[in-house]
């Protein structure tokens, strides 16, 4: 082999030495730690010097003489380059590298899992770092509250909703349940109330409302009825025109009109009565009217048609209108009559004035419209007499 080619092979042999010595130094020294496997596991890298006896390669020139006929000595010489190994002390800085847990995470079994540490899950498991998810009928942010912040929700951290009817029943945070209030008929969802005359849990107890009340679905006390109602149960609406009504009778539907409206409905308005067929929408002075037929009523201007007695009327007082019903007075019968008041006879129109002054006067047949008996008669005398008395006129 040619020199060249020795010088060669030597520099080759010395560089794959050195990249094979540095590979075993620096791999050598790279440690890892492969126990911790699965998610949220991190490396962690640390580093530290070591003191080590290294090798290293020098190249030394080697002179040496072969037999040759060109030299008087028969020896000719020549020099070659020898690769040798030295050593000496190095300091080495190393790379070591672990796989730890990531931060918010802990060391359970060989797997890293959430840490809720500083806030322990009482009720629940940590699902997240520093995070708990609590058990079902459990809340808080350590799952140490029994229930829901809504109570209408249930299940693991309370994150489904309850059918259940709000203003009815409770949901049990566990699993859902409805609990029905005392008033409501049971159900999976509690969402009808008590059917009528029961009351109570379960509806299990009854009433006995009369006609125009209605049961209590949780008390059990008899309550009238709302507004526009009426009967057993209050199930009936009242057929009264709101506008002139003061009120239905809760028991029998009846309406009672509001001032100067009449009628089964309190349908009809006349605020001032009427006659012969004409609605008074004001008071007209000297007008006496018939507020409603075979009905005696006072014609007050501000009230209206005010009921007085069967069979009579009468407008501004002192003066006093009498109206006989279809029944036959007793004739030359007296009616004493104070100063100052004028009564009128008669069927519907009045057609006689006492004058100013006089005290009595007496039934003639001219005062007869229709047939009268004496008993009818004798009522209206008494009337007007006690009325008089009253007014003290």
């Amino acid at each position: 082999m040619r020199r060249e080619e020795k010088k060669v092979v030597h520099i080759l042999f010395n560089i794959f030495m050195s990249i094979l010595f540095f590979g075993l130094v620096l791999g050598g020294n790279e440690e890892t730690d492969e126990v911790l496997v699965g998610p949220n596991v991190c490396l962690m890298f640390t580093e530290d010097t070591v003191s080590l006896n290294t090798s290293y390669h020098v190249v030394e020139t080697k002179h040496n003489s072969y037999f040759c006929l060109k030299s008087i000595t028969f020896r000719c010489s020549y020099s070659e380059d020898v690769m040798k190994t030295k050593y000496k002390m190095k300091n080495v800085t190393r790379t070591k590298s672990t796989r730890i847990c990531c931060e918010g995470y802990e060391l359970v079994d060989k797997q890293c899992i959430p840490s809720c540490k500083d806030n322990p899950c009482l009720k629940g498991i940590c699902t997240e770092p520093g995070v708990c998810t609590c058990e079902a009928g459990y809340s808080g942010v350590d799952c140490s509250e029994v229930g829901c912040p809504d109570p209408f929700t249930w299940g693991m951290d309370c994150s489904r909703v309850c059918d259940c009817e709000r203003d009815l029943s409770s949901c049990n945070p566990k699993d859902g349940t409805c609990h029905c209030y005392p008033g409501c008929y049971g159900g999976t969802t509690c969402n009808t109330l008590c059917p009528p005359n029961t009351y109570g849990q379960n509806c299990s107890k009854t009433c006995n409302c009369a006609h125009g009340s209605r049961c209590h679905h949780v008390t059990g006390n008899c309550v009238p009825c709302d507004p526009g109602y009426y009967g057993e149960h209050c199930k009936l609406p009242c057929a009264c025109e709101s506008e002139g009504t003061l009120i239905c009778h809760p028991g029998t539907g009846f309406c009672a009109c509001q001032p100067g409206y009449y009628g089964l409905r309190c349908q009809d308005h006349c605020p001032f009565g009427m006659k012969k067929g004409k609605c008074f929408k004001e008071p007209i002075p000297g007008e006496i009217c018939a507020c409603r037929d075979e009905i005696a009523m006072i014609c007050d201007p501000v009230k209206g048609c005010v009921c007085q007695l069967e069979g009579a009327y009468q407008m501004d007082l002192p003066l006093i209108s009498l109206v006989l019903s279809k029944k036959k007075p007793k004739i030359n019968q007296k009616i004493i009559i104070p100063n100052n008041v004028q009564l009128k006879f008669g069927w519907r129109d009045p057609f006689d004035t006492i004058n100013e002054g006089t005290t009595h006067r007496s039934l003639d047949e001219t005062d007869i419209k229709e047939p009268m008996d004496n008993e009818f008669i004798n009522k209206v005398i008494q009337t007007i007499v006690k009325r008089l008395d009253e007014i003290h006129l």
